[in-house]
């Protein structure tokens, strides 16, 4: 059997999504000439695309000049695209475009883009064995805290620290007054019961002071709780780095067995809500001692084998559930 750490480096190579990262823009007002720009929500260092428009002006037959932070950097007939590349977080970027219209005169319209870079950080509140190397990963029901970690900076280049931050948390579209506000960088929700359930977070940071704003989101799926079984050796312990092998040979004349779970709502593998359900060859198994996560087994006479079953629920999260199995072969 594969060592159950193992798998889990190939779930998490599937649970990073993308996150959603938006610069502030300010557009002067001109009700003649509008702007898209792409991607809607540009990131510090990246290229955009900025398109004019305009119902009310002839662009096909105006000149149109491009001047990114004073210097002219394109200018002909019917010019309405430009790409240029944004700056460093907190470095403004100053497109000033400039329109010579037959019919409408000299038409001017100025863009200001302060890239402002948010990173999102989640923990997930599931239970992890000890010494286990990888991620919490958040299950049906369990717990998730956010973390923000915003790149605001001023006009100066000094960072603007996230208590000055105004935060604005959004759940499925629907704003969380309780938990947005002045210094509120991070954020606790509950995930779905399903995987297509999963809530959409989004968060809106401005700083009041300096009028920077920014934007990110995280859809964060979620993945099937695990229950992994490890022999506890009487002289060396529980090896969680080896899990039992789906079919094995019972070294001697009896074995403990421990079952640990992973991405279970719950602050240790014997907690309140946890219930353990273990079965020989298919008989449930009444009499287990206090510590329900571990069974000792013992070899009968003869050879044979015996199918070895263990479940655990969450009563408290229903759709928090698993079971693993192993065969334990004796008298060979």
């Amino acid at each position: 059997m594969i060592a159950f750490t193992k798998k889990i480096l190939i779930i998490l190579s599937l649970v990073f999504l993308p996150i959603i990262t938006s610069a502030q823009t300010i557009d002067s007002y001109n009700e003649s000439l509008r702007t898209v720009i792409t991607p809607a929500n540009p990131q510090p260092n990246q290229t955009i695309s900025i398109t004019l428009e305009s119902s009310l002006v002839d662009l096909s037959l105006s000149t149109i000049t491009w001047s990114v932070d004073g210097k002219i950097v394109s200018k002909s007939r019917d010019n309405r695209k430009l790409e240029t590349k944004l700056k460093d977080a907190g470095k403004e970027t100053k497109i000033l475009i400039s329109v010579s219209s037959p019919s409408s005169g000299a038409l001017n319209k100025e863009i200001v883009i302060n890239p402002a870079s948010i990173d999102l950080i989640y923990e997930a509140n599931t239970y992890t064995p000890p010494f286990y190397k990888g991620k919490a990963l958040p299950s049906a029901e369990s717990s998730v805290t956010l973390l923000t970690l915003p790149k605001f900076f001023k006009k100066n280049g000094a960072a603007i620290l996230a208590k000055d931050l105004m935060f604005t948390w959004k759940k499925d579209g629907v704003v969380d007054g309780a938990k947005s506000g002045l210094g509120k960088n991070t954020y606790t929700f509950a995930t779905g019961r399903l995987p297509e359930n999963t809530p959409l977070v989004e968060v809106s940071v401005l700083s009041p002071e300096e009028g920077i704003r920014g934007y990110s989101s995280l859809l964060l799926p979620t993945t099937e709780p695990q229950l992994v079984i490890y022999e506890d050796n009487p002289i060396l312990g529980v090896n969680l780095n080896q899990a039992v092998p789906r079919e094995g040979n019972l070294n001697g004349k009896e074995m403990s067995l421990v079952a640990y779970p992973y991405f279970f709502s719950g602050k240790n593998k014997e907690s309140q809500s946890f219930e353990y359900t273990w079965y020989i060859n298919n008989e449930k198994i009444i009499d287990i001692p206090k510590n329900k996560s571990t069974l000792t087994i013992r070899s009968p006479e003869g050879i044979g084998s015996s199918s070895i079953r263990v479940s655990l629920s969450n009563i408290n999260r229903i759709f928090q559930a698993a079971a693993s199995n192993i065969l334990v072969k004796y008298g060979e």
